[in-house]
């Protein structure tokens, strides 16, 4: 029996050290544009997705990772809940398909950090949906997307104590599904 290889190269280490993409999701109206998280660069990342090409570009950078993100229905917009180092306490922000999370803007910066692992879009992309876990318990709230993409008044859909998901937001946002 030889001796177990401890080397950086090892095939056992390699194997382990494979690139993979863990989820992708395309844009519902948009079936050109996709988003995948990949841990292609050591990393676990949020990465544009070409889909006609295959190609695949970078768009967030933490060092802790990023494993969550959304695209907007049309493909426009990248979502994903922005932490400090990991912690998982923070605020959604989104930017441009084209662009990567350098240019993000936040959409809650009035609200505490907080933690979250929902969100969602209506498919005709005029409302955006989340949920704020922090001292009041489990909220969940909606905001307007206008055409140009501005972002309208926030609005608090649903409040627990309890673990809560959602929201699941219908076609045109009229509906929200809260468990």
């Amino acid at each position: 029996m030889q001796p177990l290889n401890l080397e950086n190269d090892a095939t056992w280490k390699r194997r382990f050290r494979t690139p993979a993409i863990v989820w992708s999701r395309i844009a519902a109206r948009n079936p050109a544009r996709g988003l995948v998280c990949s841990n292609r660069d050591g990393v676990y990342q949020l990465y544009a997705w070409d889909v006609p090409t295959g190609d695949i570009r970078q768009v967030t950078f933490k060092a802790a990772g990023v494993i969550f993100g959304g695209i907007s229905p049309d493909g426009g917009t990248i979502y994903y809940h922005d932490d400090e180092q990991g912690n998982e306490i923070g605020h959604y922000v989104r930017f441009p398909f084209e662009s990567d999370a350098n240019s993000a803007e936040d959409m809650t910066p009035d609200m505490p950090p907080y933690a979250s692992f929902s969100s969602s879009q209506s498919l005709n992309g005029a409302v955006l949906g989340f949920l704020a876990a922090g001292p009041n318990g489990f909220e969940i709230f909606t905001m307007p997307v206008a055409e140009d993409g501005t972002i309208g008044e926030r609005r608090a859909l649903y409040t627990s104590k309890a673990l809560s998901f959602g929201p699941l937001l219908s076609f045109d946002g009229d509906y929200a599904v809260i468990a």
